[in-house]
């Protein structure tokens, strides 16, 4: 439910910064707002902003339609800002072994097509798995941290 709300979260922040119109920017800002406070999980899931995000969002916030201020989207703003909505993040979207295919460029939404596997992730996967790589250093911490547990556990 998690991994599914911030795909949402991401296609409605999405809408909202491609949109030309200020009327469809500003119901994508309402859905954004509706969405995060109605989300059914107990644990609410973030909002993905980069620094250059923000920056457009908050500026929009300030004159969200043809120069003039709307106190409501100020508010909504705040609003999330205060229930700590937000996770600022570098990239926009995550990188990890859970997003390592990432559904290709297109323009359907419904996941039908070719997952891709990006050509960092794919160097860092060939980095993790050569002799003198990480898995080894990780399977040597592990062997000692075995150790130190029987070595406890004896006594």
């Amino acid at each position: 439910m998690a991994e599914y709300l911030g795909e949402i979260f991401y296609t409605v922040k999405k809408c909202f910064f491609a949109s030309k119109n200020q009327f469809e920017r500003i119901a994508s800002f309402y859905l954004l707002y509706t969405l995060y406070f109605k989300q059914p999980l107990f644990m609410f899931c973030k909002i993905r902003l980069t620094l250059t995000e923000w920056r457009v969002m908050k500026d929009f916030a300030k004159h969200p339609y043809n120069g003039q201020e709307l106190p409501q989207i100020t508010v909504i703003l705040w609003k999330l800002f205060k229930a700590d909505a937000f996770r600022f993040v570098q990239e926009e979207l995550e990188r990890g072994f859970d997003r390592f295919y990432l559904k290709s460029a297109g323009n359907n939404f419904d996941g039908s097509g070719p997952l891709r596997a990006t050509k960092d992730l794919e160097k860092e996967l060939q980095a993790l798995t050569t002799p003198g790589g990480l898995i080894n250093a990780m399977e040597i911490l592990e062997m000692g941290y075995n150790e130190m547990k029987e070595a406890l556990d004896v006594k």
